[in-house]
């Protein structure tokens, strides 16, 4: 089993670098052997939802159920059973949370902010008609709204007030996540900002930022999440984007969402 935790780990690093890991069929068609196959498949599948889980990102997730019904129906392999039943269980959670969010941006006329959470729910269910009448029905404001992000964002780079541009950037994002405007402004973004580099430095600002997030000061807990400057340290990008999910729904920050 080591040998093969080896071989896989190694297949993964360099897929990761190649970009070309084989499809499921692939696996399927007898490249590797049985063992491998499953060991592959679930490493992939696991590692797709952690990161998935992270934003979240819906499509990463269903990337994963689509390896983890691969191994359920080609092998009949109980864990990959097991892992969609956790995972229906998160999306379904997740399903429930965007929907509340979108309508009460909805409510609050925060157009832009209401589209990028219905645009989320198609990527996950992609015959929302809840989704997809909202953003049909919508369509001119929202993109009046898309470009305001854009210059408000470049107008907080310009004033230094970084944590107000990444909050209009990623807003564009989660509606266009191939956006470049926003994506350059990201870029000059984290150019601006101080990076953190020492652990106990990182472990400090993060608490400051669990204290301000239990004290509903969501635009500082915003604040020193984004201050950590790395995304994989602990739950930070977790509180990032449940810190900007009541910026906007509450309004705090005066810009047109």
């Amino acid at each position: 089993m080591n040998k093969l935790f080896s071989f896989v780990s190694g297949l993964i690093l360099l897929w990761g670098f190649s970009g070309c890991a084989p499809t499921s069929d692939e696996l399927w068609a007898g490249r590797f052997s049985k063992d491998q196959k499953i060991e592959i498949s679930i490493t992939r599948a696991e590692k797709w939802i952690a990161d998935g889980k992270k934003i979240p990102d819906p499509a990463l997730l269903a990337q994963a159920k689509q390896e983890l019904l691969f191994l359920s129906e080609k092998f009949n392999y109980q864990p990959a059973k097991d892992k969609i039943m956790e995972l229906d269980k998160f999306l379904s959670d997740f399903t429930s949370l965007k929907e509340k969010a979108a309508r009460d941006a909805a409510s609050k006329n925060n157009v832009f902010t209401a589209a990028g959470h219905y645009k989320a729910l198609l990527a996950l269910i992609p015959d929302h008609a809840e989704a997809k009448t909202y953003l049909s029905s919508n369509e001119a404001e929202i993109m009046k709204r898309l470009q305001k992000n854009i210059l408000d964002g470049n107008a907080a780079v310009k004033s230094k007030d970084f944590p107000t541009a990444k909050r209009c950037f990623t807003r564009v994002l989660a509606y266009d996540s191939q956006n470049q405007d926003a994506l350059d402004g990201l870029k000059s973004v984290k150019k601006g900002e101080k990076v953190v580099t020492k652990t106990e430095d990182k472990d400090q600002i993060y608490k400051k930022g669990l204290d301000a997030y239990e004290k509903k000061d969501f635009l500082k807990a915003y604040e020193f999440f984004n201050a950590i400057d790395d995304s994989s340290y602990k739950d930070t990008t977790l509180y990032i984007q449940r810190s900007q999910d009541k910026i906007e729904t509450l309004g705090l920050d005066g810009k047109e969402n």
